[in-house]
Formats: structure tokens, sequence, C-alpha cells
């Protein structure tokens, strides 16, 4: 199970914290959101990044970075559409007071 703390940018998985970069948190916070929904990557990109002018393969890199320091699958690749977040992956939002 992953924690996800949004106001200080932190996401633990059990006792240890994952070193995650600033887009690889806003990734996962985004993807842990909205459960069910498929995303293209350049919706992803719009929605994460703030623009479309990045390469789209951007989000490949991004997503395959989170895999590996989660540990788990976390993102699913919908074949020819884009991505989502895997219906196996467990993660709770934090909010700090």
């Amino acid at each position: 199970m992953l924690r996800i703390f949004p106001e200080s940018r932190v996401v633990m998985r059990g006792e240890h914290r994952l070193p995650l970069t600033r887009r690889e948190f806003d990734l996962l916070l985004f993807f842990v959101g909205r459960p069910r929904q498929v995303f293209t990557r350049r919706q992803l990109l719009s929605a994460v990044w703030g623009h479309e002018h990045a390469s789209e393969r951007t989000i490949d890199v991004h997503i395959r970075r989170l895999r590996a320091k989660t540990g788990q699958p976390l993102v699913a690749t919908v074949y020819r559409v884009g991505y989502r977040l895997h219906e196996d992956t467990v993660a709770i939002v934090i909010r700090e007071t």
C-alpha cells in the first residue's frame, strides 16, 4: 500500500519513503485521484505538465520510473490509448492538518 502526503509531497510504501521526482509525484497523485479513467499521453502532458509541447514519450519514461520505484504495476497500459491506474493499486491520500 502506498500512502501519499500531498502537502509535504511524500510517498511512503510501508516504512520506506520513495524518492520521487516532482513530475513522478504529480503523475502519481493525478492517477490516484482518477482511479478508473484512461488518459492519453497528450492528456497527461496537459494535465500534469501544464502543456503539450514536450514529447509524448516523456510520459512513458516517467511511468517506467514510477513502476520501478514503487515496486508494483501502479499504472496499467491501455493498448493504443494510454494509461490508467492499475486496478490492483492500493493507495491512500492523507491530508495533513
